[in-house]
């Protein structure tokens, strides 16, 4: 239990492969994937190995997923035991969970978008306890956005309400009742810039995410983002 006091000395994991940990997980499982169509930048990712709903279901053995996007007309098919559904995670009731029989939920790169993550995460609790959640979401510390802020600039989506630390994702839990949770760090990854640029370019981008990842290994608080796995 942390003491929020600002200089007690935190045990933070070492950087993972966030893509690589999320799906690795997810295999052999029942998966329900919110939020996964990731619409501002599939076109760029789903056939380049990068997008992490086409990276589960390579793994699971099944993947229900949910979006809002207007993208969606009712549901699309993304693989032989996977589709997406469209609707609002709000939505999510006792008649879809019980149809909808999953090991684990994932929610990749989304709490930082929604008005009203409490309510978000006590729906699922009451839906689907004792399941796993692995949720995802930058962290408001990293190493791209301390060294941006020496030239007063930030990176961050538009889209985003709220960003997240350590210490407030371990409140989080904690405020939702939930006693069993573990907040592991992942590795930036520049995916979006890479795939946007030439390859002299992309050469310098992956150059530096390389020299960023080596730093966010030596210090974990500095890390892109976390991966928060709770069990409902």
């Amino acid at each position: 239990m942390l003491k929020f006091t600002p200089l007690e000395k935190l045990k933070v994991h070492k950087p993972v492969d966030r893509l690589l940990y999320i799906s690795q997980f997810c295999k052999n499982k029942k998966i329900l994937d919110i939020g996964c169509y990731d619409e501002t930048a599939i076109k760029l990712k789903e056939n380049n190995g990068y997008w992490l709903h086409g990276l589960i279901i390579k793994q699971a053995k099944k993947v229900i997923g949910i979006d809002s996007s207007d993208l969606i007309k009712s549901e699309i098919r993304t693989g032989p035991r996977s589709k997406i559904i469209r609707k609002d995670l709000y939505d999510l009731d006792r008649s879809f969970a019980n149809a909808n029989k999953v090991d684990i939920i994932v929610a990749g790169e989304l709490i930082e978008h929604i008005p009203d993550v409490t309510k978000f995460l006590q729906l699922l609790k009451k839906l689907y306890p004792r399941k796993t959640l692995l949720l995802t979401t930058p962290n408001a510390t990293s190493l791209t956005n301390v060294l941006l802020a020496f030239f007063n600039r930030e990176s961050n989506h538009k889209d985003h309400l709220q960003i997240f630390s350590y210490k407030t994702l371990h409140a989080l839990c904690i405020k939702n009742g939930f006693k069993k949770f573990k907040i592991i760090p992942y590795n930036v990854k520049f995916t979006e810039m890479y795939l946007k640029s030439s390859r002299v370019t992309g050469f310098f981008i992956l150059l530096l995410e390389k020299i960023i990842n080596v730093g966010e290994n030596i210090f974990p608080m500095l890390s892109g983002g976390y991966v928060v796995k709770i069990i409902l």
